[in-house]
This record gives C-alpha cells, structure tokens and sequence, in this order.
C-alpha cells in the first residue's frame, strides 16, 4: 500500500488478522472429525458439536474457544468496517449468525464461518482500497466467486481448507 495507515486503524486492522487466525482454528474445532479424545475432552464441559452426539450451546472447551474467535471476527470486522466500536447487541446479533448452532450439518456450519470470512476479507479490502490497495468495489462479486471457487476446487482436490483436511477422505 502506498499511502500511511494511521495507528488506530493500523491497530483495528491488526485485530481483525489475528481474530481472521482465529477463524481457522474455529474450522478445525467445529468442523473436524471428532475421535474419542475429542468426545471425551468436551463431553465433561457438554460441548460436542451436534453431529458428534452433543450440543455446542456452553461455552468452555474447544467450542466455547470458537465461540469466542467468532465473536472477535466480528466485532474486529465491524470496527474495521465503522471506525468505531459497534453496540454489543450489533456484535451479538452478527455473531449470532455467523456461528454454527446445535442443528446445524456440517455443511452448514461451514457456509456460515466461510461467510465470515469472506466479510472480514471485505472488509480489510474495501478499507484498504483508499490507502493504495488495488481493490475495486465493484470487483467484490468475483472476489468472492473466485474465492468459492478455490474452496470447492480444494474439497474437490483433498487439500486443507482452513486446517481441515477437505475431499478424498477416509
């Protein structure tokens, strides 16, 4: 980038790339496939996602872990986004739906971590954008086509996505 970033949003941006590792460790935790440590380590603090066998409502354990890496995306997005702190219920409602629920499949808890992913990569872009960075508005469609693309190509090839082994799985 070519223009200076100034400290408080340097300091918003730098809160957004840690909580964007986060999200990966989320995926691993939510979406993994759960051998017996993992039942036995999060069955004491009832915190088993819901396809193995339990419910991700607590908030302690490897869930309650990713519960709060989502929470930190989003406010760490909204920040970014707005330039200000957003209202706890704001941040509550967008982690709300952004954060797998006991009934969701797989696949679903999926879309909706991608989902905030894809909002925090929108955000630095478009925040960026002013500052020198090469993203257009307007190419934020293919951006995110791109992206889906490459994450289906991963499923389909058996590479990691997220530090969760994807396809050809046994």
């Amino acid at each position: 980038y070519t223009k200076p970033i100034p400290a408080e949003m340097a300091g918003k941006l730098s809160m957004m790339k840690v909580a964007k590792r986060g999200i990966a460790d989320t995926k691993d935790a939510l979406l993994r496939d759960w051998g017996s440590t993992d039942v036995l380590k999060n069955a004491a603090a009832s915190t088993l996602p819901n396809w193995a066998g339990g419910d991700i409502s607590t908030l302690s354990g490897d869930i309650g872990v990713a519960k709060r890496n989502v929470s930190i995306g989003v406010e760490s997005a909204l920040r970014v986004m707005t330039g200000a702190a957003a209202p706890e219920t704001e941040v509550a409602r967008y982690a709300q739906m952004f954060t797998p629920g006991i009934t969701d499949s797989k696949e679903s808890a999926e879309q909706k971590l991608n989902a905030l992913e894809d909002f925090m990569d929108i955000a630095e872009k478009v925040t960026m954008a002013g500052r020198g960075g090469d993203f257009n508005f307007e190419d934020i469609d293919a951006y995110l086509q791109d992206k889906q693309a490459g994450r289906e190509a991963a499923t389909a090839g058996g590479t990691k996505v997220g530090g969760i082994e994807k396809g050809n799985a046994t």
